[in-house]
């Protein structure tokens, strides 16, 4: 979702921000797809109180393309 602020993650649900309003999104698995620098930090907050298996995947490594995204979420 392009343009769009997350504001929580939650059990089952995300709650995001858009120029429309606030929404509400059932999800079980979330690929957060921010930026273009690599940063772990955001991981190490949510892996230290998720409810759920956190994965560190690609772009928080390393900025690469979606391919190899892919690949780690497949490797996990």
């Amino acid at each position: 979702m392009l343009g769009t602020q997350v504001s929580a993650i939650r059990k089952n649900s995300v709650e995001v921000v858009t120029k429309e309003g606030s929404e509400t999104i059932p999800a079980d698995p979330v690929v957060l797809a921010i930026g273009y620098n690599p940063s772990d930090r955001l991981y190490k907050e949510i892996n230290s109180t998720a409810p759920k298996r956190v994965w560190l995947l690609r772009d928080a490594k390393s900025c690469t393309n979606i391919m190899f995204a892919i690949k780690d979420g497949e490797a996990g």
